[in-house]
């Protein structure tokens, strides 16, 4: 199977490039024939560093782009998309209109499927942003139980991710006009 392109899947704030949605969601993208970037931006919380950590790797992907992002790496992801080509983006409990980030700029430049998945009882950054952003952005949100790490439904998460990346080829392949 030849490469689809990448997906950049950009980990939360106290979280690691090993994370448990990482190491669940890697081989998936991997398994379709896409290539996986993990940023690492332990080096820092500020959240405009770490977008341009990921535009820094960005700038050596060739071909399609998606981009993936849970928590604070949703936000970065977001942010990312606006310098950009990207052909989708997945976002899991993203820190979108948090307390202290409400300034920010949330329209999202994405040429393909935009998906949330957020719990109900996330009490660290509430549904409501994902809400908001799903309406302001046109994009797909699913809200499951759960709390933010949203571990004990994981299989759910990687249910929607790989219904994204199968959305996000289906899209591609329509805009070459090839079947994939």
């Amino acid at each position: 199977m030849s490469v689809r392109g990448t997906v950049v899947l950009s980990h939360g704030l106290e979280s690691s490039p090993q994370s448990n949605k990482i190491r669940t969601l890697k081989p998936l993208a991997q398994d379709r024939g896409w290539k996986v970037v993990t940023p690492d931006y332990r080096s820092t919380n500020d959240p405009a560093e770490r977008v341009d950590i990921l535009l820094q790797q960005a700038r050596s992907i060739n071909g399609v782009l998606l981009l993936a992002g849970s928590s604070m790496g949703g936000l970065v992801s977001v942010v990312a998309s606006r310098s950009l080509q990207v052909s989708g983006l997945f976002l899991i409990a993203p820190a979108v209109y948090f307390p202290g980030y409400e300034d920010e700029d949330y329209s999202a430049h994405v040429d393909g499927p935009i998906s949330i998945i957020h719990g109900w009882s996330d009490t660290t950054c509430p549904i409501e942003g994902s809400q908001r952003f799903a309406r302001e952005n046109s994009g797909r949100l699913v809200a499951i139980e759960g709390d933010h790490l949203l571990h004990h439904v994981m299989p759910d998460v990687a249910t929607e991710f790989v219904l994204w990346l199968d959305h996000c080829t289906a899209s591609l392949a329509s805009k070459s006009g090839s079947v994939q």
